[in-house]
């Protein structure tokens, strides 16, 4: 130590002398649930501190929901050796009642518990606001455990694991947010080149465009003692992929591509409700506003036994704003899986008779060309016949996207 001031060597000889305390660090725990008791703790969604950052929320605030899943679900289980076994969960949810926030921290168990696994969480858009949020959420709950458990020196922030939407675990997991796409060709990329893919965790899959092949690529990724999970609202039409597999599941025995359906109405969310005192409140209880509800509305709402606040909070979201803002609501904010359902009459814009007669005239075209991935162009006669003719031609078209009516 040349050129230093001798008291200061002295010091440093007197302090490496010292018995150093070793900072004692729990081991992670092998139970899931232990694990996201005692340790994940997220941000409240409404409430805040006195810094006016969000208030913590930690494990002994789970809601009636969150317990449900962690006491009945099939994934993130263990056999008596600690193999995982293999497991896959769908449900249908109310909005926001955490429960994404739920499976971020049974992935992230998963992840510190299995050196060396990946994990996949498809989103519906590509939006930055969308994957940060998420991003957020996870970092702020890595902030508050061990970081011991992740690797991290001493001074090192959880955010040095991430790149661009993926984290980079230092025992060799790895966790990767992409999204669903708006095209098959896309969709039926995910999971592929996902080695140790233990976890698929599919949110929202209702908005997917093509929720098919995102679960026929990602799924197939997914290794045989994996888990896979999709939780979404209910989508509101029956022919939509969540909703079929869900009633698929669902019914006895199950006959869908998932081992457990889990659904819960939006009252057991203890945040779903309008404060008493407030001007929403006072609205949905006036008696002129009640008077304009359908009938049996009230006594609907004695049979859920809903208290006054959650009375307001149900008036508010079924029978005020547009036809369609309510038909969304229902979806958003159900009590059970097939009220969300709005399937529309269709409306012929031509006369039935009409219809008749050329679906009596139908017959497959003489050529048929192919013009890029979604276009192809037919030809029932040859132009010059057909100029001929020096008629006027009708054609009809497959106007639906996705499950829609034409």
């Amino acid at each position: 130590m040349s050129g230093s001031d001798p008291l200061d060597v002295l010091r440093y000889q007197e302090q490496r002398r010292k018995p150093r305390q070793v900072e004692e660090v729990p081991d992670i725990p092998t139970d899931p649930v232990e694990f996201v008791k005692k340790w994940i703790v997220w941000p409240h969604i409404s409430e805040f501190g006195a810094d006016g950052s969000p208030r913590p929320v930690g494990g002994d605030e789970l809601n009636s929901m969150q317990l449900d899943y962690l006491e009945r679900r099939t994934a993130f289980r263990y056999d008596a050796e600690g193999q995982p076994v293999t497991g896959s969960d769908i449900v249908c949810k109310s909005r926001r009642v955490r429960f994404s926030s739920l499976c971020y921290a049974l992935i992230l168990h998963t992840l510190l518990r299995l050196p060396g696994v990946s994990a996949l969480s498809v989103y519906q858009a590509q939006k930055a606001a969308l994957l940060e949020g998420a991003i957020d959420q996870i970092l702020y709950a890595l902030r508050r455990i061990p970081r011991q458990w992740l690797g991290l020196n001493e001074g090192e922030d959880p955010s040095v694991l991430r790149v661009g939407y993926r984290l980079r675990f230092r025992n060799g997991s790895r966790y990767t947010l992409d999204t669903a796409g708006q095209h098959a060709r896309v969709s039926n990329t995910l999971g592929r080149g996902m080695s140790s893919l233990q976890i698929l965790h599919l949110t929202e899959p209702r908005a997917y465009h093509e929720p098919e092949i995102v679960f026929a690529a990602a799924g197939k990724a997914v290794g045989p003692r994996g888990w896979i999970v999709a939780e979404s609202n209910p989508p509101t039409s029956r022919t939509a992929w969540m909703a079929e597999e869900y009633m698929l599941t669902e019914q006895d025995p199950p006959s869908g591509s998932f081992r457990r359906a889990f659904f819960w109405p939006w009252f057991q969310d203890p945040l779903k409700r309008i404060d008493r005192g407030t001007p929403g409140f006072d609205a949905m209880h006036l008696p002129k506003f009640v008077d304009t509800l359908p009938d049996g509305t009230v006594k609907k709402e004695a049979e859920l036994g809903l208290d006054p606040e959650q009375v307001a909070f149900r008036r508010r979201e079924r029978f005020t704003g547009t036809a369609h803002t309510r038909v969304l609501n229902l979806a958003e904010n159900p009590e059970s899986v097939s009220e969300s359902f709005s399937e529309t009459d269709i409306d012929y814009w031509l006369d039935r008779g009409a219809l008749e007669l050329c679906r009596a005239q139908c017959c497959d075209p003489i050529y048929r060309e192919r013009l890029g991935t979604m276009h192809s162009v037919s030809l029932w006669i040859e132009p010059e016949a057909f100029t001929a003719l020096g008629e006027m031609l009708i054609v009809m078209v497959d106007t639906a996207s996705k499950h829609g009516v034409d």
